[in-house]
């Protein structure tokens, strides 16, 4: 259930909880907007990830931290996770577009929200190619299979891109639908189709593999929006198509200016209303029950 905010704490504790709140989410949403488009400049600008260490840091929360301390201007505290190549490229952005940076002095209780804020950015990073790969790799094979085959039936060209060209290309069960349209010599063509994509992805797809280690996907899902821009590349002004050019695939999470919210920990909240840290459970629990009433909420203490 939502709830303005002003009714559901306390009024001992609304006014300062509450400035403190909407400064926490103005600072992160800058902070975490400029990382973002960093990283997604600096993903697509070293597309052949010549680094694929630094590629896989980005799905992890740490990765995000540092980021964020970077932007903040200040020297990263974990320096592993971000490369002497990566730090170049920010310097170089940072000469071109010098509002990347935005200095900010971080109040009590602030780096606690930004930690959770860093963790949901990993998440999201991490479910833009876990959950999206199939959706991405269907929509190439599709288009590349009706560009070739112009008078294969639309359901057969699903059947042989989803049973047959993604089985093979990602190492699973593939098998051929049954149609004449499917002679020996087609077959021949899209087996040859897909040959060289199942050697550049080079593994077996599945929720394991692709949870395991997303970044070592996005090489292959570069090199299919590649392939998308030599065909709009190749177009001619005059030139007549049974298909639209095709868009590019959103490999990453787009960056956003909404007005972000922030996942309060015991550490933020004891800060925000300036009370002690508490240090068992069942003292952290009452913390929350003695700023919010979550009566309101319709929840029971």
């Amino acid at each position: 259930r939502r709830l303005p905010l002003d009714n559901c704490v306390f009024g001992d504790y609304r006014n300062t909880f509450k400035s403190k709140v909407v400064e926490a989410c103005s600072v992160i949403r800058n902070l975490v907007l400029r990382a973002k488009l960093f990283v997604n400049y600096y993903v697509l600008e070293n597309a052949t990830l010549a680094e694929p260490k630094c590629i896989k840091y980005i799905f992890t929360q740490n990765f995000w931290y540092s980021m964020i301390q970077l932007v903040n201007g200040q020297r990263p505290t974990n320096s592993r996770l971000i490369s002497q190549q990566l730090l170049s490229s920010f310097d170089s952005f940072k000469t071109t577009y010098p509002k990347i940076v935005f200095p900010v002095k971080l109040f009590p209780g602030l780096s606690q929200a930004i930690t959770e804020a860093c963790t949901e950015i990993a998440t999201s990073y991490t479910n833009s190619i876990v959950e999206n790969f199939e959706e991405k790799l269907l929509y190439f094979l599709i288009y590349k299979i009706q560009t070739a085959f112009v008078c294969m039936p639309w359901k057969l060209v699903k059947k042989v891109t989803s049973d047959f060209c993604y089985q093979e290309i990602c190492q699973g069960k593939p098998k051929w639908p049954t149609d004449d349209y499917l002679t020996k010599d087609i077959k021949a063509k899209i087996q040859t189709f897909c040959e060289p994509r199942k050697k550049k992805l080079g593994k077996k797809v599945n929720m394991k593999t692709l949870s395991a280690d997303p970044g070592s996907f996005v090489p292959f899902l570069l090199s299919l929006n590649a392939e998308f821009e030599r065909e709009h590349d190749d177009h001619k002004p005059f030139d007549v198509r049974r298909r639209p050019l095709p868009k590019l695939l959103s490999l990453l999470p787009k960056v956003s200016v909404q007005w972000r919210f922030i996942t309060l920990s015991v550490n933020a909240l004891s800060s925000f209303v300036k009370r002690s840290l508490p240090r068992n459970y069942q003292s952290q629990l009452e913390l929350f029950f003695h700023v919010f009433d979550f009566k309101k909420l319709r929840y029971k203490r």
